[in-house]
């Protein structure tokens, strides 16, 4: 497994170079028979980490991520011990990626900046909802039913004949049960989410 870290010039990333030509080993082994990866700060301790499914258990794990050295001019990152993050099944979920923590609002914010006000919208996080989130599609299967929590906060089911897309909240050693983002095409239609 390569990481391929950002390069950044003053105000933003490089676009000429966006990425290292040298990427960094953060994982030797085993990782061919990974057949899906999300990456976001998972475990809500400030440090991007990585959701791997093998599908020889269809097991999850999360790989934790972790820094070493001075951050920010001289620091590692590297990927921790895995442990296992979401129970069978998953080889029965096409796609996962993960947009980072989805549970929050949108507010209006503002800086001062030599005198002058800046105002701003800037994304909150729901109090004790500050992991990464992710989605996973499913396949396009008439008879397939997919538990999910609907907007009441009950477990409920559903056939997705064309493949639905599902969003689980993160936690710091486990997901928690799906809502359902969206129901039709996530399987048919879809060939990947990133």
């Amino acid at each position: 497994m390569y990481l391929y870290s950002g390069n950044f010039v003053e105000g933003g990333q490089d676009q000429t170079q966006p990425f290292s030509a040298t990427p960094t080993v953060i994982g030797t082994g085993g990782w061919r028979d990974f057949t899906n990866l999300a990456v976001d700060d998972i475990n809500g301790d400030g440090v991007g980490d990585l959701i791997g499914r093998n599908p020889s258990d269809g097991k999850l794990y999360l790989y934790p991520g972790q820094l070493t050295g001075a951050c920010p001019d001289s620091c590692t990152f590297s990927l921790g011990t895995p442990t296992e993050y979401g129970s069978g099944g998953w080889t029965s979920r096409p796609y996962l990626t993960s947009p980072g923590n989805i549970q929050g609002t949108v507010v209006d914010s503002s800086v001062e900046d030599w005198g002058q006000v800046t105002q701003f919208k800037q994304f909150q996080p729901t109090a004790n909802e500050e992991y990464g989130d992710f989605w996973a599609t499913t396949p396009a299967d008439p008879d397939l039913q997919i538990q999910y929590v609907d907007s009441g906060g009950t477990l409920t089911s559903t056939t997705c004949p064309t493949g639905c897309l599902l969003t689980y909240p993160g936690g710091p050693t486990t997901h928690r049960k799906p809502y359902l983002a969206g129901t039709a095409g996530w399987g048919t239609l879809i060939t990947g989410i990133f």
